[in-house]
């Protein structure tokens, strides 16, 4: 009967080992392993190194290593207001081991800076994400409603700061689309800002005369995120109004003139 009771120790001591040993693992990844998707690398430097076996036991801690790297890459190359504010979200996070909780964590962090910094985009917004909006009772989609106001709000922040990737985002939600249009084409922010073609093309010319693109010149910049096929051809009127919003847009950003204004809206 006493072997049998040391044996059950024993055995239950064992198994608290194994758990413990496999929490370790979960918690703290293998040495300079990270995980992008169902895929594992061993990075050296910026670059993602060889492709390496991927072990289970360490997927969460090794996919949060994945997403620190893919930052901190972000964040050494560019150093743009957008790579900044969400190597800051991301940080803030540290500490959560379950990779899941760490990006609901991540995504808060992400609505705070929105929040933080709303009250400029709030008179672009259209209203639809009010509870007394007819949408409401017609469209059961609407529950990612206050995620796209939030990102909005954030990006409109960032874009107002200079940085490029959001300035083409805040460019894309202007554009006049049909709210019922299909999700997989919808540009996500569509339904929550008022569609402003005048907004849109002065948020494009902005962001393309930046001095952000990089290869191509002014030109290429234009054919590749849709200025001239979006604004070029569009009325005078339009054109006009465009115009003289990107010049304030512009000068408010950077403190220097608009490059191009004097060779469009002519």
């Amino acid at each position: 009967m006493k072997n049998i009771i040391i044996a059950t120790i024993s055995l239950a001591l064992s198994a608290s080992a194994f758990a413990a040993d496999n929490a370790t693992a979960a918690t703290e990844g293998r040495p300079a392993i990270i995980r992008m998707g169902s895929v594992c690398y061993q990075p050296t430097g910026d670059d993602l190194g060889p492709q390496v076996p991927c072990d289970d036991r360490y997927s969460d801690a090794e996919r949060i290593a994945g997403v620190d790297w893919f930052k901190k890459n972000k964040l050494k190359n560019t150093n743009s207001p957008g790579a900044r504010a969400d190597w800051e979200a991301w940080q803030a996070t540290t500490g959560i081991a379950s990779y899941n909780a760490r990006l609901e964590a991540y995504a808060q962090e992400r609505a705070k800076q929105g929040a933080q910094h709303a009250d400029a985009a709030k008179p672009f917004l259209s209203g639809i994400c009010e509870q007394g909006h007819i949408a409401f009772s017609q469209d059961p989609d609407l529950s990612s409603c206050e995620f796209e106001v939030s990102e909005f709000e954030r990006n409109y922040w960032l874009a107002m700061q200079g940085d490029y990737e959001a300035q083409l985002s805040v460019g894309g939600c202007f554009k006049e689309t049909a709210y019922r249009a299909d999700p997989i084409f919808r540009w996500p922010c569509r339904r929550v800002v008022r569609a402003d073609e005048a907004m849109m093309c002065a948020w494009y010319l902005v962001a393309m005369s930046s001095g952000h693109v990089k290869g191509g010149g002014e030109g290429d910049a234009a054919e590749k995120f849709g200025y001239v096929y979006e604004c070029d051809k569009k009325p005078w009127a339009v054109r006009q109004s465009m115009l003289g919003t990107a010049t304030a847009l512009f000068n408010q950003i950077y403190h220097r003139p608009l490059p191009l204004a004097g060779q469009r809206g002519q």
